[in-house]
């Protein structure tokens, strides 16, 4: 009995032990507040690399243990701020645009097993305007205007930097590197306001993504996406914050 009971207090402690060395490392790693947690504690908690669990809620929509196909429009970091690189964690692989080649460069290295694409992408080819600001998440593509405050990013910021770009379309690209027959399982839009014009550049009769994420600042481009997308097949499935998910039906 005695020999029982001190097994249970060496189990005790080895796991206050423990749950206290990740508690610390954790806080180091993240410099962030210690949370104190328990081993039983973090054995029940997620990891999440999107800025609202956003990749949480998308493994939701398919099978334990499936490895998918994801393309990312927009996709600014390799795990920063990420809605795919839990899926990449998990085994999924997948497609990455952005227009700015040092994002790309870091794709490549970070996530090989990806594609990795350096494009400004539209519903057709044409000349914009790549407008750069201090917070590069922010980047984001505008007709050529000298119009200072359709200029503004979404966080009010000032243009620090401009280039002309010639856009192509989400088919275009497909193509490029060989993916137009490629089943979409996920499909993630962050381009800070033109996300309608790159689903335009989108064929959904030959690709039709399982399910879409479109990031939406304001209720009449909602509107918009939403009636495209519901002509295409999709309802609204979930929403998280700017994020709105579409479901395919039928």
């Amino acid at each position: 009995m005695e020999i029982l009971t001190s097994m249970v207090l060496l189990k005790k402690m080895v796991d206050y032990l423990i749950a206290h060395i990740a508690n610390h490392l954790l806080t180091l790693l993240r410099n962030r507040k210690n949370l104190d947690l328990t081993r039983e504690e973090f054995r029940t908690s997620n990891i999440s690399f999107s800025q609202f669990g956003e990749d949480l809620l998308v493994l939701t929509y398919f099978p334990d243990s499936y490895k998918g196909f994801y393309v990312d429009v927009g996709a600014f970091h390799p795990f920063k701020l990420s809605n795919t690189m839990l899926l990449y964690k998990l085994g999924w692989q997948g497609l990455n645009i952005d227009c700015d080649q040092e994002k790309i460069d870091e794709f490549v290295k970070l996530r090989p097993r990806d594609k990795n694409v350096c494009a400004a992408l539209a519903n057709c080819n044409k000349q914009m305007t790549l407008l750069r600001y201090p917070m590069s998440a922010t980047n984001r593509l505008s007709v050529n205007s000298d119009d200072s405050e359709e200029n503004l990013s979404l966080c009010q910021e000032t243009p620090i930097d401009s280039s002309t770009v010639v856009t192509k379309t989400l088919d275009q690209v497909l193509k490029e590197v060989n993916l137009a027959d490629k089943v979409i399982d996920f499909l993630d839009i962050d381009v800070e306001g033109i996300e309608l014009e790159v689903l335009e550049g989108l064929n959904f009769k030959q690709s039709s993504p399982k399910l879409i994420s479109v990031e939406i600042m304001n209720s009449k481009k909602r509107e918009l996406i939403t009636e495209f997308l519901g002509n295409k097949g999709y309802v609204i499935s979930s929403i998280v914050r700017h994020n709105f998910f579409f479901k395919r039906v039928g």
